[in-house]
């Protein structure tokens, strides 16, 4: 009983652990000392967080534009992802910051479809099955042409999607179903920390899409599975969707009302 017991726990740490291995294994072989990663945009706040914290901070009107006009990007957005690299920037080297940002999301996107795909696809069983399931899921996350797209030429929004896709809906599950405020904290810190996915709103706004559909398709399930206890279960139900979704448009309003005075 005791050496099935110490099986399973390795499983559980081996198959998120080998993820992460493949995940630095890509990061060593794509990484180039002493150069400086640009992608897209060429966005390079480390070069003077002064003056790239002032057009975020107050991002709603871009006076170096011309002669100033009203944002149509979300640049208040990217408050959450410089409060991190400028931590980072502490500890290491400038040329190697935007290599280590786009790193860290890399490594973090599979690891969250990972921990999803056993909780909630697979109802956290610790059987092989399960653990080899969710593993080939987060491997296919990691290793599919859509993920070479968006790290190839880097964007940052689109690397903080990535990185956080699968975190989000773990914990929104999770909430859903168990009502823990565990699981509700963590879902809020990380669409805190996810808002930078919006610098582009458009972005965020098919993810929001998306978000809310899954919701309600949670709640229609509930409502065939649960037979003649829908009653008592589903102001349960709308009471925890509707908090979910209210709760991310709040976290993400320091941005999104600017956004939507420019609309």
């Amino acid at each position: 009983m005791i050496k099935k017991i110490f099986q399973i726990k390795a499983l559980s740490v081996i198959f998120p652990a080998l993820l992460v291995f493949i995940s630095i294994f890509i990061c060593y072989k794509n990484y180039t000392p002493g150069i400086y990663l640009t992608g897209w945009d060429t966005l390079h706040p480390e070069f003077n967080y002064g003056v790239y914290l002032k057009r975020i901070v107050f991002g709603a009107w871009q006076s170096h534009q011309g002669l100033g006009s009203p944002a149509s990007q979300a640049h208040a957005s990217e408050i959450p992802r410089i409060m991190f690299i400028g931590l980072l920037d502490i500890f290491f080297a400038k040329s190697f910051i935007r290599y280590l940002f786009a790193f860290l999301m890399l490594i973090l996107g599979p690891l969250g479809v990972y921990f999803f795909l056993k909780k909630i696809i697979f109802k956290d069983s610790d059987s092989f099955s399960t653990q080899i399931g969710s593993f080939l899921g987060g491997f296919f996350y990691l290793l599919n042409l859509g993920t070479l797209q968006h790290f190839n030429v880097p964007l940052e929004m689109f690397l903080v999607q990535y990185a956080f896709l699968g975190w989000v809906f773990l914990f929104l599950t999770s909430f859903y179903q168990e009502g823990r405020r565990k699981d509700l904290i963590w879902f809020s810190v990380i669409t805190f920390f996810g808002a930078s996915q919006a610098h582009t709103p458009t972005l965020f706004y098919v993810y929001l899409m998306f978000l809310f559909l899954y919701l309600i398709l949670m709640m229609v399930l509930d409502l065939f599975s649960k037979g003649k206890d829908i009653l008592g279960n589903k102001s349960v139900s709308l009471k925890r969707g509707a908090l979910i979704f209210l709760l991310t448009l709040l976290i993400n309003s320091f941005w999104l009302l600017p956004n939507i005075y420019y609309g």
